[in-house]
């Protein structure tokens, strides 16, 4: 379609250019997306190509000869700055973006048209609605501000880098972190004008992996700072362009170190929590009341001998199941209904119970659980378990110790006097009632030491246990004492016990003593009678049978302990006889009195009676003794002295016993007695045993000539020996048929 024309508008038959555009290229005029007019000097529309925003309604023809401002924007006269008249007087183009009232944006051009001589045609007039693109542009803007915002506000450090690392754009918390007061300061930069060698080269091997790869990458950056080295979980990923080659890389870096910090803590926290779990031998649960879920911590787990891949998650109540199957049959309901009572109403417990693990370990656990709430509603029970097998046995073992003898194995008197107690009833009548004591235990101490000792006091006990019942109570009363219980038990069958523990008691002899016990036996038939004073009636019973038997006991032993101080080779019946007889003698020379002949000629036989704890290997030795088995022999006095102190008819010689081997002039031992204060007796003993010695010989020395023997009392007159014994011993040796 040619260009519009007028008849009343002759100049437009004389357009020069109706040959070019508009003739030959009618669709391209028509359909081009601008509103394109021309103008005549005179502003009349020669032709357009459509119409204006305004005029959509109309045919564009309607327009062609009507005056532009008419035409465009229905006015009477030009418009203020017209830009069609600046044109026109300028003779120069025109190019612009109008924004209309309506709120339109419109690129407008006007070019003049000249024909020969430069005389003026007309206007060529483009308009073109641009308000999309404005606003887009706009829209754009706003985003673009918008996204700058996030970007500078947010806590992460974001930027782009171009291949070669330099910042193409960074986010403003990144610039303050690195010290720059703007982030446009930071572009054109890279790493390496900021970070230490070994941050930058690691952020730009990360780098070069994300264009190598070409995709997303989850990295562990760190920092190194003079605070010390800051983490980062960082997310790189490529730029493509329309060609999906790389041209930048993009990364945002969230600070993780407080959260690896919280990590590491969490990770040391539940390794503690392991190990105390371990070491304390517990284990915590916890039961979510809402999901029905529960958990258990690795110490329950060890607990149950169970692994966490046997228990199947798909049933809620596995793990509840498989650790009731632990418990006896017996307590399983007390331990469900517990549970229940706890989810259900908040009752807390605490049971210690038996227990067996789930590959058949016994064991003892105490559980506990107590509800947890929010808002007043129960959400949890929180509950733990631990194994209290090795308390249980120390506290059993306490029990049998704190009730139980523990030299012997029998009970103590604190449990007899609780079963006492227990057995003072109607029921438990005839209830008899033996108390023991053993003879001589302190004799049996002092001279072959506690450990002889204890040997007779649990050969008592076997006695004593074995001649009673099942039934009966027998227990260590005391030090020397033994007590026994026979509920339900006659005197006639109390005395067969009675009898048997006598018998047995005769047949055991421990280093040659016999085994010896006093015992008295009381019985209660009437339940009114007191048991406190049915123990005392055995006791005083006991009492008068040790004294019937003291005498006779005290014999025997004497008897044994110089049967077993001849054994050893020593101490002979020959050099006692020796050794009394010349005490004997110095006397008479003194005139001492019957009674205290009596005590000498005791005192003879008794002076070494202590050797009798003196190993016979020493006492027997072919040599001169070491120090430290002289020490041993040094001993005996003492020994001697608490024998014969033990002993009634020995008593009589004790002080002279432990003074024997005390020296005139005061080097002796054991006390160091010199001159009048050692006794008479023990004085004279320790010349006539010396004699005996010299005159008979010892293991490790040869006897002596009666002359030689002279000699050496005479060296020692005054300083060993007494000066006065030893004249008085000089006048014995001439009476004496050596």
């Amino acid at each position: 379609m040619g260009l519009q024309k007028h008849d009343k508008y002759p100049v437009a038959e004389s357009y020069s250019c109706n040959n070019g555009i508009a003739d030959n290229n009618p669709h391209a005029i028509k359909n081009l997306n601008e509103l394109v007019t021309f103008l005549s000097p005179e502003l009349y529309v020669i032709w357009n190509n459509s119409l204006p925003r305004s005029k959509k309604d109309q045919s564009f023809k309607t327009l062609i000869g009507q005056k532009c401002f008419k035409a465009f924007h229905d006015r009477d006269e030009p418009c203020p700055d017209c830009p069609i008249l600046e044109v026109i007087e300028s003779g120069v183009a025109y190019n612009e973006i109008l924004h209309t009232p309506d709120g339109a944006y419109l690129k407008v051009s006007g070019i003049p048209i000249y024909i020969e001589n430069r005389k003026l045609l007309g206007v060529l007039y483009i308009s073109l609605d641009i308000t999309s693109q404005m606003q887009a542009e706009e829209d754009l803007r706003d985003n673009t501000e918008l996204l700058r915002g996030i970007i500078d506000h947010s806590q992460y450090f974001i930027y782009a880098k171009d291949l070669d690392g330099r910042f193409i754009t960074v986010s403003q918390t990144l610039a303050e972190f690195l010290g720059v007061e703007s982030h446009f300061d930071l572009v054109g930069k890279n790493s390496y004008d900021y970070f230490t060698k070994a941050t930058s080269e690691q952020h730009r091997n990360n780098d070069l992996a994300v264009i190598k790869e070409k995709k997303l990458l989850k990295l562990e950056e760190t920092v190194e700072t003079d605070d010390g080295i800051l983490n980062y979980l960082t997310i790189k990923f490529p730029l493509l362009d329309v060609n999906g080659s790389v041209h930048a890389v993009c990364g945002i870096s969230i600070d993780v170190t407080e959260r690896i910090a919280i990590e590491e803590e969490l990770r040391r926290s539940r390794m503690l929590l392991e190990k105390t779990e371990q070491l304390s031998k517990v284990g915590g649960w916890a039961w979510d009341v809402q999901r029905q879920e529960m958990v258990w911590t690795n110490g329950t787990y060890r607990i149950h001998e169970i692994e966490p891949e046997e228990i199947n998650l798909t049933i809620p109540t596995h793990h509840i199941d498989r650790s009731v199957e632990c418990y006896r049959p017996e307590d399983r309901k007390m331990i469900l209904e517990a549970f229940n009572n706890c989810a259900e109403g908040g009752i807390s417990y605490d049971f210690e119970v038996p227990f067996t693990s789930a590959k058949g370990r016994k064991k003892w656990v105490k559980t506990t659980a107590e509800a947890e709430y929010t808002d007043g509603v129960i959400t949890r029970v929180i509950g733990n378990i631990m194994d209290i097998t090795e308390r249980k046995h120390f506290e059993e073992t306490l029990e049998k110790l704190s009730f139980h003898d523990q030299l012997t194995g029998l009970y103590n008197r604190r449990f007899i006097e609780e079963e006492i107690k227990r057995l003072d009833t109607r029921r438990q009548l005839p209830l008899s009632v033996i108390v023991t004591d053993l003879n001589n235990l302190k004799l049996t101490n002092d001279v072959f030491g506690h450990a002889t000792g204890d040997k007779f006091i649990k050969a008592a006990a076997r006695v004593l246990k074995s001649s009673c019942r099942e039934e009966d109570i027998v227990a260590r009363w005391g030090g020397d004492e033994f007590a026994l219980l026979l509920p339900q038990t006659d005197k006639q069958s109390a005395e067969k016990v009675y009898d048997r523990i006598i018998n047995r008691c005769s047949k055991i002899k421990i280093d040659d003593l016999p085994l010896s016990m006093a015992i008295g036996l009381s019985v209660k038939t009437d339940s009114e009678q007191k048991t406190v004073e049915l123990i005392k009636e055995a006791e005083r019973n006991m009492y008068r049978n040790k004294m019937e038997y003291t005498r006779s006991t005290v014999d025997t032993v004497g008897k044994t302990l110089l049967k077993t101080l001849a054994d050893k080779g020593y101490e002979t019946e020959k050099h006692l006889r020796g050794v009394q007889e010349i005490a004997k003698k110095i006397a008479e020379k003194m005139n001492l009195s019957t009674a205290e002949v009596s005590r000498l000629k005791l005192l003879a036989v008794l002076h070494d009676i202590g050797k009798i704890s003196t190993a016979e290997d020493i006492l027997t030795k072919n040599g001169p003794l070491t120090d430290a088995e002289w020490d041993k022999v040094k001993e005996h006095p003492e020994i001697g002295f608490r024998i014969a102190k033990a002993i009634k008819d020995f008593a009589q010689v004790a002080d002279e016993i432990l003074a024997h081997h005390e020296h005139w002039d005061g080097t002796g031992y054991p006390r160091g007695l010199k001159g009048e204060e050692i006794p008479l007796l023990a004085r004279i003993v320790a010349i006539a045993d010396a004699y005996e010695v010299m005159s008979s010989g010892c293991p490790y020395k040869q006897a002596m000539s009666k002359h030689e023997i002279m000699n050496e009392f005479i060296k020692c007159s005054g300083n060993q020996f007494n000066a006065e014994l030893v004249d008085i011993l000089m006048q014995v040796f001439e009476e004496i048929d050596y």
